[in-house]
């Protein structure tokens, strides 16, 4: 019987690993994020499924917005509570885009819902699920208090 995880096991301990000038890689220009964007939404857009994607590059001189999403996040045969969930992410997802025209109610309600998803993760990592959904108690570490 051949033990696949045996073969493909490591070789050196993990800080030598870490060291290894070969598995160090170059910083990204902006033309290949460019690129690399330019293939997911193309890519999106051939997808027969459901996937959206949204990026904002700040460049130079620019900030470029783009918004994609597959024919199939629309695609709904009657009532389908799915196809308005997607849905309400795109109009989110196309409503960021007024934060860069410096709409403030946008980039308010955009702040607001950066900071509520920051203390869910926080509350996540500080108790139990159960508890946390259910809202009874908090976490009591130095963090939480201030």
């Amino acid at each position: 019987m051949d033990n696949t995880e045996e073969k493909n096991a490591q070789t050196c301990t993990p800080d030598e690993a870490c060291n290894n000038p070969a598995a160090e890689q170059a910083l990204v220009t902006e033309e290949e994020l460019q690129k690399a964007i330019d293939h997911i939404v193309d890519l999106v857009g051939r997808y027969n499924g459901r996937v959206v994607v949204a990026a904002f590059i700040e460049g130079d001189n620019t900030t470029r917005r783009i918004f994609r999403a597959a024919n199939e996040v629309f695609a709904s045969n009657g009532m389908n509570t799915k196809v308005y969930g997607w849905t309400g992410a795109c109009g989110f997802l196309l409503k960021a885009n007024e934060c860069f025209d410096c709409n403030v109610k946008t980039m308010g309600e955009g702040v607001r819902l950066f900071l509520e998803q920051q203390n869910k993760e926080k509350m996540r990592r500080g108790m139990n699920p159960i508890a946390a959904m259910l809202g009874i108690a908090g976490c009591e570490c130095e963090e939480c208090e201030d």
